[in-house]
């Protein structure tokens, strides 16, 4: 790791993140950080909570969506397109290999279009308002079996919340079989139940009271299922972390996060999409090994 990049993280994490971030974390009940809390405020107060698929996710942070809310077909083709995507170059990747990301993947996979426009565009139409929202990020993964002790960090395996507007909704829908708490499945806190752990000692990922720790543990929800099993949530407002992969296992995801604007993508325009989507990771279409 460079000199700049350990630097970074130190004043990063050892001093803004324990310091500042206890005003989030004490005031909002989340370490996505201050302004990110007060950005996002006008967006979560506004959403109604009586429509039927934003009632959970304005109570709980997240919700299960349930078996056939996205098309069984659409799925199978998007694996395909993963599968052929992954299996290219993974005769060659390397031995001590964690993920495999691919990013941006809704340019690549144009599948996706299609399972947004379903059930998706009625639900985050009624969170955030007709045609305000706009794909944010579009990527896929593929975690791998990791040895190492359960207290170092294997690709966001530490339970924390993501450093962002807390408008910011995410997807996470599987693409194998047989995710369980015991291989892959998403960790998960609804956002009272983060909300307590913050005020009972969490400071990082990394660091945090044994009174918190305790009451994290026992309240862990395991987001466990099939290919097509899907679940959306507050990444900003719920605790969660990605689960260890069994020994001779491995888990694939697609993710895709939403976010308000008053300037839809109109009709998920690719040429657009490509362009936000390579401005932001400046990776083009490669597959990034970690």
């Amino acid at each position: 790791m460079k000199l700049k990049t350990k630097i970074f993280e130190y004043i990063n994490y050892k001093i803004y993140r324990t310091v500042i971030g206890e005003i989030s974390r004490l005031t909002y009940g989340n370490d996505a950080g201050l302004f990110n809390n007060i950005k996002g405020q006008k967006v979560i107060r506004n959403i109604n909570e009586n429509l039927k698929w934003s009632q959970n996710l304005k109570r709980y942070g997240f919700s299960i969506l349930e078996k056939g809310f996205h098309d069984v077909q659409t799925i199978e083709e998007i694996k395909v397109q993963f599968e052929k995507s992954i299996s290219s170059v993974e005769a060659n990747s390397p031995k001590d290999r964690k993920v495999a990301l691919i990013e941006p993947f809704l340019p690549k996979v144009p599948q996706v279009k299609k399972l947004i426009n379903g059930n998706l565009n009625v639900l985050l139409d009624e969170y955030y308002g007709k045609n305000g929202w706009k794909v944010y990020r579009a990527e896929a993964w593929r975690n791998y079996y990791w040895d190492v002790p359960t207290d170092k960090e294997v690709h966001s395996d530490l339970m924390h919340n993501d450093y962002d507007s807390i408008d910011i909704l995410r997807v996470f829908i599987y693409l194998n079989d047989d995710i369980t708490s015991l291989n892959g499945a998403t960790k998960l806190l609804s956002k009272a139940d983060t909300k307590a752990v913050m005020r009972k000692g969490y400071v990082t990922r990394y660091a945090m009271t044994k009174l918190a720790r305790n009451f994290m543990n026992s309240h862990l929800q395991h987001m466990e299922g099939n290919q097509g099993f899907s679940f959306i949530f507050n990444p900003q407002l719920c605790l969660h972390a990605a689960g260890r992969v069994a020994k001779d296992k491995k888990r694939d995801v697609l993710v895709l996060s939403f976010c308000k604007t008053d300037e839809p993508i109109e009709n998920f325009n690719l040429p657009q999409l490509e362009k936000e989507q390579e401005k932001l990771f400046k990776s083009g279409f490669s597959i990034e090994w970690k």
